[in-house]
């Protein structure tokens, strides 16, 4: 008997033996995996590059966010349009040299998140740390809801004011000229003038620590994907800050409990779609000795095609309590 699961980007499947599919079996898998997980969970992890399995997780992670988040236009201003908005790419970073634990750099995101879960309505999210050149810890957040990045940058520096950080840029610039800080730049006079005047302006309070980026399309969330699931950077750095640290990506709650583990038969999936199998710009095919995977993008798959897969992930994220951006 032939099982089915379905991904965001791809079907699963499997040969089950039947006469093996029987409680006491069950029982015996439910058992092994939660012992397996268990002594994941006591592993001291050594690194901040993702384990192959993490990177197939975030991925799923990130295709689901962006999957059920509906296609919107969202007003800017009366005169500026995001238009087929699905998510957007945050990066935190710090204003200055890190002098914090990263443990408590990362609690500081901890209380970003509450804050905007509780005043920007976030309710779907992935997060993901990572080390710059400098050695600063900073963190890639993706968001299926349109939030302003002067909403996003407020409530970020307002985390980092409480461990100094706001201070300590406010020290660096506060006695530059306008001359100093183009140098400093390493831009002209005339291209940071503006950046100058505002930062004096606000006693130089409000740091350029968000960067915020709308995801519109398929294409734009694969770059990111490939972009940011590839790094390994953190290969001479001192293995204890990421033993240390714990998690390098979560996901909030609402994400984790969407079990993508559901089986169908694959003989009443392939009833409906299996004409289309064959089609290699909808799918491509990967055979191995245990399973056979159908890859696919949503994008490219005709609309009765999509609306069945995209229906069988609804009601699975529905049946989770999924909360739906508006």
């Amino acid at each position: 008997m032939d099982i089915a699961t379905l991904y965001p980007d791809r079907i699963t499947v499997r040969s089950v033996n039947e006469t093996r599919c029987n409680d006491a079996f069950l029982n015996y898998v439910k058992k092994a995996i939660s012992t397996k997980s268990k002594g994941n969970l006591s592993k001291n992890k050594s690194t901040f590059v993702l384990s192959p399995t993490s990177k197939r997780l975030i991925k799923d992670s990130y295709q689901l966010l962006y999957e059920l988040a509906p296609p919107r236009t969202v007003n800017i201003n009366k005169t500026t349009k995001i238009f087929n908005f699905r998510t957007s790419f945050v990066t935190l970073t710090l204003p200055a040299k890190q002098f914090h634990t990263d443990v408590e750099i990362k609690q500081c995101l901890n209380h970003f998140l509450t804050d905007i879960r509780r005043h920007l309505k976030v309710n779907n999210y992935v997060w993901k740390a990572e080390l710059q050149k400098n050695e600063n810890i900073h963190f890639h957040l993706t968001l299926d809801i349109f939030t302003t990045y002067n909403a996003l940058r407020f409530y970020w520096n307002r985390c980092l004011d409480r461990l100094g950080y706001i201070n300590v840029y406010r020290s660096k610039f506060k006695n530059m000229s306008l001359l100093e800080y183009s140098r400093h730049r390493n831009l002209k006079v005339e291209e940071c003038k503006d950046a100058y005047f505002k930062g004096v302006k606000n006693n130089w309070s409000t740091p350029n620590t968000v960067d915020v980026r709308a995801v519109r399309n398929s294409k734009a969330l694969k770059n990111y994907l490939a972009k940011y699931l590839s790094k390994n950077n953190d290969d001479n750095l001192d293995s204890n800050r990421a033993s240390n640290f714990g998690k390098v990506w979560s996901r909030s709650q609402s994400l984790s409990k969407i079990k993508l583990i559901k089986r169908w038969l694959w003989s009443d999936i392939k009833n409906i779609i299996g004409k289309h199998l064959e089609d290699k710009k909808q799918f491509f095919k990967s055979s191995n000795d245990w399973c056979t995977v159908y890859y696919f993008s949503f994008s490219a798959l005709s609309i009765e095609i999509k609306s069945t897969l995209f229906n069988i992930l609804r009601r699975q994220a529905v049946y989770y309590g999924y909360i739906f951006p508006d």
